[in-house]
């Protein structure tokens, strides 16, 4: 009874751990938003959100088939849905809006995969690993997406695939919880193009059981398979190539293998070479999973399943977008990337944990000494850069783009947008949506006054009645108090890691 007691305390206060952390990360990511965000839609949300939903609000023919639309070549309906609400409460089509909720969406798939990762690993690798996923999610690593309402389709990507392969690779299939597991591999589809990696990895990793499987363990691993083979058509089903993009496709090895490799040493992209010692964690599982059975249990092999998942989602990256002059790869690409840190850092935790000799305990703790060391180094350059150089020119860009937008939409001459850095990149398409009323009645307060032409949702619900309606007051006061929310979030971290409930032993895990 005693035994079960403590269980359920060291649960709780991982959990308050958990929760500490997804509050850490996002106060992190609203102090950037608080010092450098804006209010106006920012690059691709013109195009994609005006399609999905602004346009349709604005008519009144709105169906919210039209969230399914796709962007380029994906289908980002968890983004599309997301914003959707936002603009349709608030009456304003507010980047700043996008961005707090996306801040403490981030936070909390963080805090879900630290949780499940800490409550099967050892006390001080859930301490190491809480540590990377704070920095790796809080301090401003991936600048581009901190400040752009519309990337949240990382963050429900990355969100949907892990649980994919947590739930489909080890609850029994017909549970509730497996049945959850094929659901998120949908929405993950549904999320990003990439999606359809996390349901290819089930199935190949199934595969492998199956041929490594007594003959009587294999009914439930074919259940797997024919599922995740079910979700792979779907998924292609779903796809909407984009030909206008195909100029970006790798054209040589060379291009291919050098964005490979720069993902991989995330968020050191540009010191590539480091690649294989950031992920020879991984590769050291993956020959311990193929060579001993003791460590095909439900961790090593959800480890190895976040590594194949990352590792093609770096491949796909690098096979469609590499053949550009930019150079690392694109910021907005880290949001993925950061999942090598987290599955290497794991790894590596798990291997010094289970090893049998002290020579490969001593080897083990050496090369995760070595993959911290490296994203410690990576994580300095790029929060310098960030905050030295791109975040300061970014807010004087967006107060830039606050002004030409609003100069339009009190005088509609395109001249103003001649030599002007604009906030999407087609000044011919800016300014046609700008001209549109539906699109001028959701403009943000930087430009346009709500009052003048509140949405109907708006006016039913109260809001749009001053120049900034209630919920974009809501998510600048959210984004200032980001002191409020790093204390609350060190509170409740100290509350759960400084305590005897984190001092769990890594073991065979059967849940």
């Amino acid at each position: 009874m005693l035994e079960r007691s403590l269980g359920l305390l060291d649960r709780q206060r991982l959990t308050l751990a958990a929760a500490g952390l997804a509050l850490l990360v996002a106060g992190g990511r609203l102090a950037v938003v608080d010092r450098y965000g804006t209010d106006l839609p920012v690059q691709d949300s013109w195009a994609a959100d005006s399609r999905a939903f602004i346009i349709p609000f604005g008519t009144g023919d709105f169906n919210p088939l039209t969230l399914f639309y796709p962007t380029n070549e994906h289908r980002v309906f968890f983004t599309n849905l997301t914003n959707a609400l936002l603009a349709g409460v608030s009456g304003q089509w507010d980047n700043r809006q996008q961005t707090v909720v996306n801040a403490f969406l981030c936070g909390g798939v963080l805090g879900s995969v630290w949780l499940l990762l800490a409550r099967r690993l050892p006390g001080y690798g859930a301490v190491v690993l809480f540590l990377v996923l704070m920095a790796g999610g809080g301090l401003p690593l991936v600048y581009e997406n901190i400040v752009q309402g519309f990337q949240s389709q990382f963050v429900y990507v990355a969100g949907f695939s892990v649980a994919c392969l947590w739930l489909m690779l080890n609850a029994t299939p017909g549970t509730r919880a497996w049945h959850f597991g094929w659901i998120a591999g949908v929405c993950a589809m549904l999320s990003l193009g990439s999606g359809f990696v996390a349901p290819l990895v089930v199935l190949f990793l199934t595969l492998a059981r199956l041929a490594l499987a007594k003959p009587s363990d294999r009914t439930p691993l074919l259940t797997t398979a024919a599922v995740a083979t079910l979700l792979l058509v779907f998924g292609w089903l779903v796809r909407n190539p984009a030909p206008q993009h195909d100029v970006l496709h790798a054209r040589t090895a060379a291009q291919f293998l050098r964005y490979v490799m720069a993902g991989m040493a995330w968020p050191g992209a540009a010191w590539f070479c480091l690649a294989p010692l950031s992920y020879a964690p991984l590769g050291w599982l993956a020959w311990r999973w193929v060579r001993q059975p003791s460590f095909r249990d439900p961790l090593p092999t959800f480890l190895l399943a976040g590594g194949l998942w990352i590792g093609l989602q770096i491949s796909a990256i690098a096979l469609t977008r590499s053949n550009t002059t930019m150079w690392p790869p694109a910021n907005r690409y880290g949001e993925l990337y950061l999942y090598g840190a987290i599955f290497n850092v794991a790894a590596g935790v798990l291997l010094a944990s289970r090893a049998v000799s002290p020579a490969a305990r001593t080897a083990a703790r050496a090369l995760l000494t070595a993959v911290l060391l490296v994203f410690a180094a990576g994580a300095a350059h790029t929060t310098r850069f960030a905050l030295s150089e791109w975040l300061p020119e970014k807010r004087a860009e967006f107060r830039e783009d606050e002004r030409i937008v609003a100069a339009y939409v009190r005088t509609p001459e395109r001249r103003l947008f001649d030599q002007a850095i604009l906030p999407y990149p087609d000044a011919f398409i800016l300014a046609n949506l700008l001209d549109m009323p539906a699109v001028q009645r959701y403009l943000p307060a930087s430009v346009r006054d709500p009052a003048e032409n509140p949405s109907e949702l708006a006016r039913m619900l109260g809001r749009g009645s001053s120049r900034r309606s209630f919920l974009s007051r809501l998510a600048s006061g959210v984004a200032n108090a980001w002191p409020f929310w790093i204390s609350l979030g060190a509170a409740l971290a100290l509350a759960g890691l400084a305590s005897r409930g984190i001092k769990t032993a890594s073991r065979p895990d059967v849940s």
